[in-house]
């Protein structure tokens, strides 16, 4: 059975700044979706690597903000 680590990054003005690693990817998703939500200005974007000694790491996807809600 493979194992992954899995890494939130954010861009800012072309800077890549990496945030938090994770070893599950669900709690990587709810805590990136949780920056975006925060700073909406960033690019949040996960990626994921084998826990290897010759793993590459990869891209997964981009985290989008959580949906606000409004009360009218």
């Amino acid at each position: 059975m493979r194992q992954y680590f899995y890494l939130v990054t954010h861009v800012v003005e072309d800077t890549v700044i990496q945030d938090k690693i994770f070893l599950q990817e669900h709690d990587a998703i709810r805590w990136g979706k949780t920056l975006a939500t925060a700073h909406p200005n960033y690019t949040v974007n996960l990626y994921k690597q084998e826990i290897a000694r010759t793993a590459t790491i990869k891209y997964v996807k981009q985290l989008t903000p959580y949906k606000q809600w409004r009360h009218y």
